[in-house]
């Protein structure tokens, strides 16, 4: 639990600092991203908590083939509710981001995150699904070196940005968000993987 809560303050301390250095502009705009991204979040963690509880009551009265059933139906409702949400995330900025901020460099420079953080709302909805089924198996230590994994590709592909994209550049922010939705990309493809193993399964436990 500490390393999860190290990793993610890791995370977010370096997408804040990063977005710092390219202005004040891009740091409230990236603040405000930030905040609708976790809400977001909070909302498709419901399907997560719920992938959870029945995960670990079936894989605890060794119901194994219940176990697949029910990782397959919650996958379709996260990517389901993702693609919903990065819709209403895409479709209704004109609405939405004036509430937030009425400077309008603000403004144009929450544009094209927002498309970003859109366009990566169905992986996400499906990472937290494999979240909550993996901690519901009860698969801590799986999930605390992928989660190593993926920080580290994250800070990998700050580096390149920082190294790459002048901090002046007004695509800079745009790139930051392009490193968090790579992030994600990557939790999925690692999740995925180890969702698709019977490694995992460990039946009548008691989880």
């Amino acid at each position: 639990m500490r390393a999860s809560i190290s990793l993610v303050l890791t995370l977010s301390l370096s997408a804040v600092w990063a977005a710092g250095s390219f202005g004040t502009v891009a740091l409230a705009a990236h603040t405000i991203a930030a905040n609708l991204w976790s809400t977001l979040a909070l909302a498709l963690d419901a399907i997560a908590i719920a992938a959870q509880a029945l995960v670990g009551r079936d894989l605890g009265a060794a119901r194994p083939e219940r176990v697949r059933a029910t990782v397959r139906l919650m996958v379709r409702w996260g990517a389901v509710f993702g693609v919903a949400t990065g819709l209403l995330l895409f479709a209704a900025r004109p609405l939405y981001v004036p509430l937030f901020t009425n400077d309008l460099a603000v403004r144009d420079a929450l544009m094209p995150v927002l498309a970003v953080a859109a366009l990566a709302q169905p992986a996400a909805g499906v990472v937290f699904v494999l979240d909550g089924v993996l901690i519901g198996a009860g698969d801590a230590r799986f999930l605390a070196w992928a989660s190593v994994g993926c920080t580290a590709v994250f800070l990998a592909g700050l580096a390149v940005l920082r190294a790459f994209v002048p901090s002046t550049s007004p695509d800079a922010l745009t790139g930051l968000w392009l490193v968090i939705a790579v992030f994600t990309l990557a939790r999925l493809a690692v999740l995925t993987w180890r969702a698709r193993t019977d490694t995992w399964l460990r039946t009548g436990t008691g989880v």
